[in-house]
């Protein structure tokens, strides 16, 4: 199943098929050195995904990135 993952959560989500990598500029990136994060659902503490810590300089990219995006779509 490649970097898809189970959703948990309630039964209208359950078995729902997402990606855990980041979509940035139209590429899915993962964190070079391999790291990523906890998302954590808070109700219940129940683990939700794991997501890659891409860090600040990426963080930069996907802003610019979306800036750009919505310029263009507000043409």
């Amino acid at each position: 199943m490649g970097n898809m993952a189970l959703a948990s959560g309630s039964n209208d989500d359950m078995g729902r098929l997402f990606e855990t990598r980041a979509y940035i500029a139209g590429s899915w990136l993962a964190a070079k050195a391999g790291e990523t994060m906890e998302i954590r659902d808070p109700a219940s503490g129940s683990l939700i995904a794991e997501v890659p810590d891409l860090g600040p300089d990426v963080l930069l990219e996907a802003i610019d990135a979306a800036v750009t995006a919505q310029t263009k779509c507000a043409r």
